[in-house]
């Protein structure tokens, strides 16, 4: 150069120099089997819960089974939903890799009784977190910084709310209340995929045909029912604000857990990343390589 400074060589061969949202990419998760350990609760004789078996990332979920994945079960494809400088190179699975079944208790169980409020709001309160936590596992360390939920906070997903609502609910002399508040966070993620058009999904990346959670609340007040609901996807490819995770029921006094929802893990992956094969079509995506 003129001012005698060395000129920074652009390596071509870098995904982030090549990737643009909707592109294809063939990215192996890794083979790590891991355990959703879930609600081990102890009950007191007034039904009281004391305490819950957490997660291997330390979240109580509130859900009654525990859950094994592995993430080699997965074979799809990947697709970039951001390669910019605020959100780094970020790509979303293309189809479910849960074979939906996360959260879910069976058809239309229900957990009826006095002392579960807490198991409910403990559950609902570290729901994004949760969600969060299970994607982490699609991290392959070769070549991806971090993982978290589709419908997270894009550039900070860490569920860091802090503030409490107080949401008082009396049934059988029960109250509920101190769940987290609802958010917009889906919409940063929900956008960005429906402004993606390709050859296989014109109107957007939004849309596979399945229900998947998005990782955003939202409480509704509906009769003699309070709904902690969880966004998701609707087959359809819209946004549905009514997923109960947990349904409080004035009635009954019953606390029903959500229906069957997939997951769609997003992944940072790291930006020296390479590609020697591949043009980013599902024919034939890119290929990820560290040379």
């Amino acid at each position: 150069m003129e001012d005698g400074s060395e000129e920074i060589p652009v390596d071509d061969n870098t995904l982030v120099s090549k990737a643009k949202p909707g592109d294809y990419v063939k990215y192996i998760p890794g083979n790590r089997t891991f355990t959703m350990k879930v609600n081990g609760m102890s009950v007191t004789e007034n039904g009281e819960i004391t305490n819950y078996t957490e997660t291997e990332d330390g979240i109580a979920t509130g859900y009654d089974t525990e859950q094994t994945y592995n993430t080699a079960d997965y074979t799809g494809l990947w697709q970039v939903l951001y390669n910019d400088t605020e959100h780094g190179l970020q790509i979303i699975s293309a189809d479910d890799v849960t074979n939906g079944n996360i959260f879910y208790l069976g058809n239309g169980d229900s957990i009826t009784g006095k002392g579960n409020e807490t198991k409910m709001k403990t559950g609902y309160n570290n729901s994004i977190n949760t969600l969060n936590a299970f994607c982490a596992n699609y991290v392959n360390p070769s070549y991806a910084i971090s993982g978290r939920c589709v419908g997270s906070n894009p550039t900070n997903p860490a569920d860091a709310t802090v503030e409490y609502e107080t949401l008082p609910f009396e049934y059988k002399g029960s109250t509920a209340s101190g769940c987290k508040k609802l958010d917009n966070n889906y919409l940063a993620d929900y956008n960005a995929m429906k402004e993606i058009s390709t050859i296989e999904n014109p109107n957007g990346i939004h849309n596979i045909g399945k229900y998947y959670w998005l990782a955003s609340r939202n409480v509704v007040f509906d009769g003699g029912y309070k709904y902690f609901y969880l966004r998701a996807v609707a087959t359809e490819g819209n946004v549905e604000n009514g997923n109960f995770f947990w349904r409080l029921d004035s009635n009954e006094g019953s606390l029903m857990c959500a229906i069957p929802r997939c997951v769609r893990p997003c992944i940072t992956l790291k930006t020296d990343i390479k590609t020697n094969r591949g043009d980013g079509t599902s024919a034939n995506p890119y290929e990820l390589s560290m040379e």
